[in-house]
């Protein structure tokens, strides 16, 4: 459902699978989070 939905958004897009994750693993730590990709993400659209 990822693939869907990425291919289905606007750009900018990016995305960011973690293999085996689930909802929620979300919140582990390091380079691994979805929180670290989004904060990632963000910092690429600001000027």
């Amino acid at each position: 459902m990822s693939q869907r939905l990425y291919a289905a958004a606007p750009e900018p897009k990016q995305l960011f699978l973690i293999p085996e994750a689930d909802h929620v693993s979300i919140y582990q730590p390091g380079d691994r989070s979805y929180f670290k990709a989004i904060q990632r993400f963000v910092e690429t659209l600001s000027p």
